[in-house]
């Protein structure tokens, strides 16, 4: 669970890491490292938690076969995905309706896109 919560090599990193950093950054800028961390991991443990409760649940159902049991969900994107979430909160209240309905929609829109991965879903709940 700890080491989960930190960058790894898979991946473009090149791609989404400023954009972590920027997210980083505004949070670290608004709520200052305790709340920061908190966000993060809360999400990220809450996440993984609901994840691994629900992939347990889909396997003993019958739902989905045993080697998924074995599959590797490591990295920082569902705390970053939290911390993004949390951030409604420093938006104007009349923005939060679309603020919140843009980034279901794209959870949405990334669930269908890779086939309904459980990493996917994992971001949706952070």
């Amino acid at each position: 669970m700890f080491g989960s919560a930190f960058v790894t090599a898979g991946g473009q990193i090149y791609v989404w890491l400023p954009g972590l950093v920027c997210l980083l950054a505004l949070a670290e800028l608004l709520w200052h490292s305790r709340r920061l961390v908190l966000a993060f991991a809360l999400g990220h443990i809450g996440a993984t938690l609901i994840v691994a409760v629900g992939l347990a649940a889909a396997i003993q159902f019958g739902w989905l076969p045993i080697s998924v049991a074995r599959a590797s969900d490591v990295g920082i994107s569902y705390g970053a995905v939290a911390v993004l979430g949390a951030l409604t909160a420093a938006i104007p209240a009349r923005w939060h309706p679309a603020w919140i309905g843009w980034w279901l929609a794209i959870s949405l829109l990334v669930v269908v896109a890779s086939g309904e991965d459980f990493t996917a879903a994992g971001h949706t709940i952070a």
